[in-house]
C-alpha cells in the first residue's frame, strides 16, 4: 500500500507545471491562465470607458500606445510581451497573432 501512496503522489507532481516560485510576477495566474488560448493583438479595452489594462504579471501599464499584446479570447485579461516569451511554456499557451497583415 505505501508503494501505490509513494507512485501516486510522483505522477501528481509530475503532471504540474515547472513554477519558478521565486518569481515576483507568479501569483494565482495559473488558476485562470493555464492552456489558455491567446491572441496578440493592438489593445482593444474590454469595456469602452476603459482606457488602458495591465500585464496580469508585472503589472505594467497596455493600451494603444503598446504596438501589441497578449489577451484571452475576451479581452479581459491582457500579457506584455516580456512576460509572455517568460511564462509561454510554463503555460503552455496556444497564440493566435492579429497582427500580420492579411491579404
Amino acid at each position: 500500500m505505501r508503494l501505490q501512496i509513494e507512485t501516486h503522489e510522483k505522477k501528481e507532481k509530475k503532471e504540474q507545471p515547472n513554477m519558478n516560485t521565486d518569481d515576483w510576477r507568479l501569483t494565482n495566474q495559473m488558476n485562470y491562465l493555464f492552456q489558455k488560448k491567446l491572441i496578440k493583438k493592438q489593445y482593444k479595452p474590454f469595456r469602452e470607458s476603459w482606457e488602458h489594462d495591465h500585464c496580469e504579471f508585472c503589472g505594467c501599464r497596455i493600451d494603444t500606445s503598446v504596438p501589441f499584446a497578449y489577451a484571452t479570447e475576451d479581452n479581459y485579461h491582457w500579457i506584455c510581451g516580456d512576460c509572455y516569451d517568460d511564462f509561454k511554456e510554463m503555460f503552455k499557451w496556444t497564440t493566435v497573432d492579429e497582427t500580420k497583415s492579411k491579404e
